[in-house]
């Protein structure tokens, strides 16, 4: 549990905080900056994707919609709420109920 809410703080920090306002910083605007970094994101995450295809464009939103919100309010405490919210049942060990509950709901 203590490791969700140590990635979640620390993948926030580093592309919604760092890589957005660095893209900023370099001239790129506000939209070409978010989907950069949710780009960036998402390509770090394509471990996940082999086994999870719908992940793919999951993790691709939500790291725009945090990096929206973080461009919008200037805070990341939103982000860093719905990313931790996210890992908490990957890292606590519920996820494989999750997963499996998701595979029979689609195969119905």
């Amino acid at each position: 549990i203590a490791f969700a809410l140590q990635v979640g703080i620390a993948e926030e920090l580093l592309f919604r905080s760092f890589l957005l306002s660095s893209f900023r910083k370099y001239g790129f605007n506000s939209v070409v900056a978010i989907g950069l970094q949710a780009m960036i994101f998402s390509a770090l995450h394509f471990d996940q994707y082999f086994k999870n295809a719908w992940i793919i464009p999951g993790t691709f939103s939500l790291a725009a919609l945090g990096g929206f919100y973080t461009w919008k309010t200037n805070k990341l405490i939103s982000s860093v709420i719905a990313h931790i919210t996210i890992n908490w049942p990957y890292f606590s060990g519920s996820y494989n109920f999750a997963y499996s509950l998701e595979i029979r709901l689609h195969s119905a």
